[in-house]
């Protein structure tokens, strides 16, 4: 196992991280009202020259977590630092195949089905 070193980031890294992660928050966030709170919040931090003084990478990602999740107390997000590019997760051409492939490999969610007295039928789902 190797020991973490820390890495520099620089101003202009910085800038880029939270122009590139308030772009993510407001267009992907899946509550629209807390995205722009913790934008208005990461600028309100960027303005007051907050991130100035961070010089390691690692920090200002954890940093920049514990802002975001601040405002949203969503423990999902996390800013994460990484020495080499992550590529980031292509969903095109298969956005809906998970759930396609969820429902074929589970009867379509159906868990019991049976006809009742009086020709009633009685079907179960278990996913809805």
């Amino acid at each position: 196992m190797q020991p973490i070193v820390a890495q520099n980031i620089e101003n202009e890294q910085k800038a880029e991280v939270l122009k590139n992660l308030i772009s993510e928050l407001k267009n992907s966030y899946i509550d629209e009202s807390k995205a722009v709170e913790m934008a208005d919040h990461l600028n309100e931090n960027i303005w007051n020259g907050n991130y100035d003084s961070i010089q390691s990478a690692t920090e200002f990602a954890f940093i920049l977590t514990q802002n975001i999740r601040s405002i949203s107390n969503d423990l999902h997000l996390e800013v994460l630092y990484s020495d080499s590019p992550v590529q980031a997760e292509s969903n095109e051409g298969n956005d809906e195949a998970w759930l396609i492939d969820l429902l074929e490999n589970n009867g379509y969610g159906v868990k019991k089905k049976k006809i009742l007295d009086g020709n009633i039928r009685e079907i179960a789902f278990e996913v809805f």
